[in-house]
C-alpha cells in the first residue's frame, strides 16, 4: 500500500513538472515569436510591404486585454523605440503602444518627442497616457520643439486640458502660426486664466487674431452647454450676442442663450430686434418664433411700431409661417395702410396664416391696386386654405375685376 502510494506521489509530482515545463515552453516560443516578428518590423518603411505589421497586429491584439501582459508587451515595445529600427517602423509600434502605455513609457517618450522625426509619434502616445508625468514631458516639448510640431504639442496640451500649461500657452496667442491652436486649448483648458487670456486677445488682438479667439470662446461655451453648466454657457453667449463684430457670431450667441436660458432667454432675443443689424434681426425672430407662446406674439405685434421697415417685413414672414389666429387682425390692418413693401408682406402672409374672412381684403387689394402690392393678392388669393374660402370669393366676385 505504502508502494502504491509512493509511485502515485511520484507521478503527480512529474506531471506537475511536464505542465510547468510546457508553460515554460509556451512561453519561451511566445517570446521568440514577437521578437521574429519585432525583427521583421524592425525593417519596414513606408511604401513596403504591410505584411510584417500585419503579423504583429494580430499577434498584439489578444494580449492586450490581460493586465500582466500588457505591461510586459509595453515594456518591449519602449526598448524597441529606443533601438535602430527605422521611422516608419517605430511610428508603428507608437500606434500599437498608444493602447497600452502607462507612465512607464514617458521618460523614453519624452526624449523621442524632442526629436524631430520622432517627434509626431511619441506625441500620439503621451496624448493617451494619464498622468502628471505625461503633461510634464509635453509642458518641457513645448518651451523645446521646434515651430514645425509646436502645433501638434499645443493640441495635445489642449486635448489633455493641462491647467498648468496655462501660462505657457498665453504668449503663443499672439503669433499667427499658433493662435489658432492655442485659443483651442486654453478654450478646453477652460480655468479662469484661460478664459481671461481669451478676453484679453479678443479686446486688443488684431482682426484675424480676435475672429478665431471668438471662434474657441464660442467652442468653450458649447461645450460648458453640453456638461450641463448652462450658467457658464449663458456669460459666453451673451457676450457674443452682444459684443461682437461678427453678424454670424452674434447669431450663434443668440442661439445659444436660447439652449442655455429658455424662456429665459426673450428678453434678450426682443433686445436684438432693435439694437442688430438685419441678419441678427431675422434669427431673433425666428428664434421668438419657435418658443410657440402666443404671450411672445403679442409682444412682437406690441413692439412692431417701433421696428424699422425691414425688420416688420421679416416679422410679417414670420407670423405668416405660424398659426396663431389672434395675429390675423393686425395683418390685416397692415395689408391695408402701410408702405408697398410692408403691405406685400402682409399680403403674402395671409396665404397661410388667413381664412374666409381675409378674402373680401384680398380680392378688393387684387382688383384695385398695381404692381407688387396687386401680385401678393392675388398670390394668396389663390393660395388661402380653409372652410368657406371657395363661397368667400364667389361672393366677392361682383365687387371685384380680377
Amino acid at each position: 500500500m505504502r508502494k502504491r502510494t509512493l509511485l502515485l506521489s511520484a507521478c503527480l509530482l512529474l506531471s506537475g513538472l511536464n505542465v510547468l515545463g510546457v508553460q515554460k515552453a509556451t512561453k519561451q516560443a511566445h517570446a521568440e515569436e514577437l521578437e521574429a516578428l519585432l525583427a521583421k518590423v524592425g525593417q519596414y518603411d513606408y511604401g513596403s510591404s504591410r505584411e510584417a505589421l500585419v503579423d504583429l497586429s494580430e499577434y498584439l491584439a489578444p494580449q492586450f486585454s490581460d493586465r500582466k501582459q500588457a505591461s510586459a508587451l509595453e515594456k518591449r515595445l519602449v526598448q524597441f523605440l529606443e533601438s535602430t529600427a527605422t521611422v516608419a517602423a517605430k511610428d508603428f509600434i507608437c500606434r500599437h503602444l498608444a493602447v497600452i502605455a502607462s507612465e512607464r513609457s514617458v521618460p523614453v517618450l519624452a526624449k523621442l518627442i524632442q526629436n524631430p522625426t520622432t517627434c509626431e509619434m511619441s506625441r500620439y502616445v503621451l496624448e493617451k497616457i494619464p498622468g502628471e508625468e505625461a503633461d510634464k514631458a509635453l509642458r518641457a516639448a513645448l518651451t523645446k520643439i521646434g515651430d514645425e510640431h509646436r502645433v501638434g504639442v499645443i493640441n495635445s496640451i489642449g486635448v489633455r486640458r493641462d491647467r498648468k500649461a496655462t501660462r505657457l500657452l498665453i504668449p503663443l496667442l499672439d503669433l499667427p502660426e499658433t493662435v489658432d491652436a492655442v485659443a483651442a486649448a486654453l478654450a478646453r483648458i477652460g480655468d479662469r486664466e484661460a478664459i481671461d487670456a481669451l478676453y484679453s486677445a479678443k479686446t486688443t488682438g488684431d482682426e484675424g487674431i480676435r475672429g478665431r479667439v471668438q471662434e474657441a470662446l464660442m467652442n468653450l461655451a458649447d461645450d460648458r452647454l453640453a456638461e450641463g453648466r448652462n450658467q457658464a454657457a449663458f456669460l459666453v453667449y451673451r457676450d457674443m450676442a452682444f459684443m461682437s463684430e461678427s453678424d454670424q457670431i452674434r447669431i450663434a450667441g443668440l442661439h445659444g442663450l436660447s439652449k442655455a436660458l429658455g424662456v429665459a432667454a426673450i428678453p434678450t432675443l426682443f433686445s436684438a430686434l432693435t439694437d442688430a443689424e438685419a441678419p441678427v434681426q431675422a434669427a431673433a425672430i425666428k428664434l421668438l418664433f419657435q418658443f410657440q407662446s402666443p404671450s411672445v406674439t403679442k409682444e412682437l405685434i406690441k413692439t412692431y411700431p417701433d421696428l424699422r421697415e425691414p425688420t416688420k417685413i421679416r416679422l410679417l414672414a414670420a407670423l405668416g409661417e405660424g398659426n396663431d389666429a389672434a395675429s390675423v387682425s393686425f395683418v390685416m390692418e397692415e395689408a391695408k395702410k402701410a408702405s408697398a413693401p410692408v403691405r406685400a408682406a402682409a399680403l403674402q402672409a395671409l396665404a397661410r396664416l388667413g381664412n374666409a374672412s381675409c378674402v373680401p381684403l384680398l380680392s378688393a387689394t387684387a382688383a384695385e391696386t398695381t404692381g407688387l402690392v396687386q401680385e401678393a393678392a392675388r398670390t394668396s388669393l389663390y393660395r388661402v386654405r380653409g372652410n368657406e374660402v371657395d363661397q368667400a370669393i364667389l361672393r366677392a366676385l361682383p365687387q371685384a375685376v380680377l
